[in-house]
């Protein structure tokens, strides 16, 4: 019982770095499977002393990382935000079709978000793409977020924004945003109508691809995955 209460005063001592972390983790774009695996290879420390500083020296790692992402991260919410815009109008449009058609209002507010996105979305791309080279140039690393390496997917998507533009969403410039963001579905709301609709998004292939997540070692804990998995539904 003594070494029962031990362990979980253990834990509650550590839940502020813990949580930190898994933070940290969630909004970089980070391996959740990692954080689970270093959670676990606590477990096998030898003594409290050497866990806490093991933990602590963790999240000095992780703190440093994430400041120097910074800006990477700001823009890609912005860059967020457009796509998420973008992905809701094409979804409206599809699912209403018939009611607009012929509503020349409607495709004067069709023709005013094209035109702002193509004014936006090339100086953000491009500002995303030159601050990760500077980035990773400095940092003698590769910028990875939620398993994509986004200056490499944005690269080719520069070169071919015409093609991507004409074609269907989930194939399309959005769809390949939204893959790249690691967006998984996005709620399309008609105001008129006053209902809402769920629009599913296409998985990154890394998320598709990536292993079951790993239950945690964690006395009564639950894993990084099944924490941020509670807290987006």
């Amino acid at each position: 019982r003594k070494l029962r209460e031990f362990q979980v005063a253990l834990l509650d001592s550590e839940r502020p770095a813990r949580d930190r972390l898994q933070h940290i983790y969630e909004k970089a774009g980070l391996d959740l499977d990692e954080l689970d695996s270093f959670f676990s290879s606590l477990e096998e420390a030898e003594s409290a002393d050497l866990r806490r500083e093991l933990l602590s020296a963790e999240v000095a790692k992780k703190e440093k990382y994430f400041e120097s992402i910074a800006i990477i991260l700001a823009q890609l919410e912005k860059l967020k935000a457009l796509a998420l815009k973008g992905v809701r109008f094409e979804a409206a449009k599809a699912a209403e079709n018939n009611r607009f058609s012929g509503n020349s209002l409607h495709f004067l507010e069709e023709e005013k978000f094209r035109k702002g996105f193509a004014q936006r979305y090339p100086q953000l791309r491009d500002d995303l793409i030159n601050n990760i080279a500077r980035w990773e140039a400095d940092q003698s690393a590769r910028f990875v977020y939620r398993g994509a390496f986004v200056r490499d997917r944005l690269l080719t998507m520069r070169g071919a924004e015409m093609d991507l533009l004409q074609s269907p969403s989930d194939l399309g410039l959005f769809g390949q945003l939204m893959q790249i963001l690691d967006v998984k579905e996005v709620e399309v709301f008609d105001c008129k109508a006053a209902q809402a609709a769920n629009y599913p998004r296409a998985r990154s292939a890394a998320a598709a691809e990536s292993p079951m997540p790993r239950q945690s070692q964690r006395s009564g804990g639950e894993s990084p995955r099944q924490r941020q998995s509670q807290r987006s539904g």
